[in-house]
């Protein structure tokens, strides 16, 4: 749904998708605006969780790549003259994803630089690119046995593909850039260590207006504790 909301591509469904919704309220309050990004979508779970860490790696940097692609398939109309088969040729490396995303956000930036004070073009208004990043943690959990912690050393080493793209990502960040990051699925492990060279993230997972969203609320807790508990033991 973030997409959705803040992807430019769907600037003609609002409508649609969000009249008479509570968020509504707040865009036509002005404390809100929708459709001001190029949203760049990564889903960890996709990547091909291979049992040598070596295998996983090719898969990781697969992932990124493929995802960057359909984000060029999706904008391609908005970032100049070139096609999206030829924007993905030219920009994307097949075997270092975190030049393909170098590329990626370069290409962005002198996109919405050639469009500036163009009040009529597509991304007049655009700020720069949303990542979304869903089950981060399900590609390293593959690798966590306690009993020999050889895979997930060898995924999360310091210079590992992990910490080179969160560092990439840390760097890319700013205006008409990767403006907005949204992270979801990160076990305290990883903020430790994989994602530590994104360090400049912002824990929200705790946030009451977030419980709904991020995690189990005290209701649901409640709900499940009754089912195995007396309702003495569930108020303890």
């Amino acid at each position: 749904m973030l997409a959705h909301f803040h992807g430019v591509e769907y600037s003609e469904h609002y409508d649609e998708l969000f009249k008479g919704l509570a968020v509504d309220q707040d865009v036509q309050a002005g404390t809100i605006m929708p459709y001001q990004y190029l949203i760049l979508s990564l889903d960890f779970s996709a990547v091909d969780r291979d049992p040598d860490p070596k295998f996983a790696k090719v898969g990781l940097h697969e992932m990124i790549n493929n995802s960057i692609g359909d984000f060029y398939r999706t904008y391609a109309c908005y970032l100049g003259n070139k096609t999206d088969d030829q924007l993905i040729e030219s920009l994307i490396h097949p075997n270092n994803a975190i030049s393909s995303l170098q590329k990626c956000v370069s290409t962005v930036r002198a996109s919405l630089r050639a469009v500036k004070g163009n009040l009529d073009h597509p991304l007049a208004g655009v700020k720069g690119i949303y990542l979304l990043a869903d089950e981060y943690d399900a590609f390293a959990n593959e690798y966590m046995n306690l009993k020999d912690t050889t895979g997930y050393d060898s995924i999360h080493r310091e210079q590992s593909s992990l910490k080179d793209f969160w560092a990439c990502v840390k760097a890319s960040m700013g205006h008409q850039k990767i403006t907005k990051c949204f992270i979801t699925g990160v076990l305290p492990l990883s903020l430790a260590d994989a994602t530590s060279g994104f360090n400049i993230a912002t824990n929200v997972s705790s946030k009451r207006e977030l419980a709904g969203l991020c995690g189990l609320s005290s209701g649901d807790v409640r709900s499940a504790l009754k089912t195995f508990c007396s309702n003495g033991e569930v108020e303890k």
